[in-house]
């Protein structure tokens, strides 16, 4: 039926009748405050559940407390009986026998009618160890807002005309994330994403697929990012002569004394273009760059070596850990002095004597820590 008629029977002061196919039902006047809430696309339990994000406005009666639990039984000689109204009518519009807890037309309330937004909406969500792949649907999505908002990351994309977005996850899909959908700081759609928001099976139900460790995507990822204190860059493999080596093997050493790091070899200093690496080799390409770091970095870190392949190039990326004993720094000789060094942004810088101590001291326990400030002093 026509908008127009519903805003006539529920303004109407004395209520109207209202012709529902062949059911006809009379409306009582309505209450002067609506209740309303928005709701996301696909939201999880929702009866029924809608792929648009709506706004819902709950129409209730006049001068109608709401009814207390279990206080209005619906009791039939030839039909099911219900403990509520609310129960007796999910069962006979929905079929719905099941559940004493989701949301229904009770007894104080007269309609439930749902706004539809289709301006723009998120449609589904590819959830990786290292990104979020977002697909937004509707006419109007190009020029809309993305963003991702929880304790550990903050980030936001503009929509282009495909509606995918790529965000980057360093350490992961935040705990307590939140997905919006603006434009022009008006809400669009939105989405809580976060293990602790919202369960497997939740997220499932709101279009979010959690995928496997890819490593193509970890690369992508670690592009998108940038160089910065736990990512960097180099164009080729560490070389064969001491100085060329140490530029690749001290940022190995500031990773360990710091918060660990990757370094993807493969990437010119531009730190767009993809050029590879020329070894073809796999196996004996990640030996050698294993063979360095343990003869060369004292002591030597939890390190991985993968070769990954993106856009038909050979990339290779050596995942450095934070190391839980401090310092660590570089030896080519056995009788040289060791070298440390510490990562201040996107770069490496040698170590001063406090940096190399604050390293030893953020590994350590209190009583470790106070220990040390007495022996020192």
């Amino acid at each position: 039926m026509a908008a127009s008629e519903l805003v006539r029977a529920f303004t109407a002061e004395g209520g109207q009748s209202l012709t529902i196919g062949q059911v006809v039902a009379t409306v009582e006047p309505s209450a002067d405050q609506v209740p309303w809430r928005r709701k996301p696309s696909h939201a999880p339990y929702d009866a029924p559940s809608l792929p648009w994000p709506s706004v819902d406005y709950e129409i209730g009666r006049r001068d109608v407390l709401q009814p207390g639990s279990l206080s209005a039984f619906q009791i039939g000689d030839d039909c099911p009986s219900f403990p509520d109204e609310q129960s007796a009518m999910r069962a006979f519009f929905h079929g719905d026998y099941s559940s004493l807890t989701r949301s229904a037309i009770g007894s104080h309330e007269l309609a439930n009618i749902r706004l539809v937004r289709l301006e723009a909406w998120i449609d589904r969500a590819e959830v990786s160890p290292t990104s979020l792949q977002v697909h937004v649907l509707g006419d109007d999505r190009a020029g809309t807002r993305l963003e991702l908002n929880g304790s550990t990351l903050q980030a936001s994309r503009k929509v282009g005309k495909s509606g995918r977005v790529r965000l980057a996850l360093p350490d992961g899909l935040p705990d307590d994330a939140w997905l919006y959908l603006s434009r022009d700081r008006q809400w669009l759609d939105y989405r809580a994403f976060g293990p602790r928001l919202s369960g497997s099976q939740d997220r499932a139900t709101a279009g979010a697929l959690v995928l496997p460790d890819d490593p193509e995507s970890r690369v992508l990822a670690l592009l998108a990012q940038g160089e910065g204190p736990q990512v960097e860059f180099k164009r080729q493999l560490p070389g064969e002569t001491n100085d060329l080596r140490r530029k690749v093997l001290k940022t190995v050493a500031a990773f360990a004394n710091g918060a660990g790091g990757d370094i993807v070899f493969g990437i010119d200093a531009d730190e767009l273009t993809l050029h590879g690496i020329d070894d073809a080799d796999d196996h004996g390409v990640r030996d050698k760059l294993g063979n360095l770091l343990r003869r060369r970095v004292v002591p030597t870190p939890e390190f991985a070596v993968q070769v990954v392949t993106v856009d038909d190039k050979k990339m290779l990326v050596l995942s450095v850990q934070a190391g839980p004993s401090p310092p660590y720094g570089l030896q080519f000789q056995p009788d040289q002095q060791v070298e440390y060094y510490v990562r201040r942004g996107a770069s490496t810088y040698p170590a001063t004597q406090a940096e190399v101590r604050d390293s030893v001291l953020s590994r350590l326990p209190p009583q470790g820590q106070a220990d040390v400030v007495g022996w020192r002093k």
